[in-house]
C-alpha cells in the first residue's frame, strides 16, 4: 500500500485475486476497507491503520469478505519499507488464507459446547439449534444447516438453522 496516496493498494498478485475473487483492476486503487463486511472487526481494522500511519509492523488475523459476499479468514502481515534516506516508501503486506484452520478451530469449540450442553442436560432441540447457528456462522459461504433424525423409519427435521420455516413443513 502507498502511504503517500491514502494507503491505497498499489499492487496485488494472482493468489490474492483468487482468495478475494476481486479483479486486479478492482483491488489496485482501493483500500483494505474493500474487504470489510458486517462481521469485520472494525477495532482491528483501526489497529492496522494506526500501524500503517506510524510506520510500524503488524500481524492480525482478520475476517473479511470476498466479492460474492462470502467470508474468509486470513492472516495479514504489514511491514514498512523505507528508502535509503529513511523515508517511508510503502507498506509491504502479505496475507494468507487461514479459513480452513479457523473453521476447524470453531468446530472443535462447537464440539466442546455440545458436550457441555449434554452434560448440563440441555434439551436436544436447543443443542441442535445451537449447532445449526454455529455451522452457518462458521462457514458463511452460502451455507445452510439442517439436522434430521430418523424416527420409526421416517426423517424428521430436528433443527433447520436459517432455512425458511416451510422447509421444516416439507418433512
Amino acid at each position: 500500500v502507498d502511504p503517500k496516496q491514502d494507503y491505497i493498494i498499489i499492487h496485488t498478485n494472482p493468489a490474492f485475486i483468487e482468495m478475494t475473487e476481486y479483479s486486479k483492476e478492482e483491488i489496485v486503487g482501493a483500500t483494505l476497507a474493500l474487504f470489510n463486511g458486517t462481521l469485520t472487526n472494525i477495532e482491528q481494522e483501526q489497529e492496522i491503520f494506526t500501524a500503517l500511519v506510524n510506520n510500524k509492523s503488524i500481524t492480525k488475523t482478520l475476517f473479511h469478505y470476498r466479492k460474492d459476499g462470502s467470508a474468509f479468514w486470513h492472516e495479514l502481515k504489514s511491514m514498512p519499507i523505507f528508502n535509503a534516506t529513511g523515508d517511508i516508501e510503502f507498506h509491504y503486506i502479505t496475507t494468507r488464507d487461514i479459513s480452513d484452520y479457523m473453521n476447524m478451530k470453531a468446530l472443535f469449540q462447537l464440539e466442546r459446547e455440545v458436550y457441555a450442553n449434554i452434560e448440563h442436560s440441555k434439551e436436544l432441540s436447543v443443542i441442535f439449534d445451537h449447532i445449526c447457528r454455529h455451522v452457518v456462522l462458521t462457514f458463511q459461504k452460502k451455507c445452510h444447516c439442517a439436522i434430521f433424525l430418523l424416527e420409526n423409519g421416517q426423517l424428521k427435521v430436528a433443527a433447520y438453522g436459517d432455512l425458511k420455516p416451510d422447509f421444516k413443513e416439507a418433512f
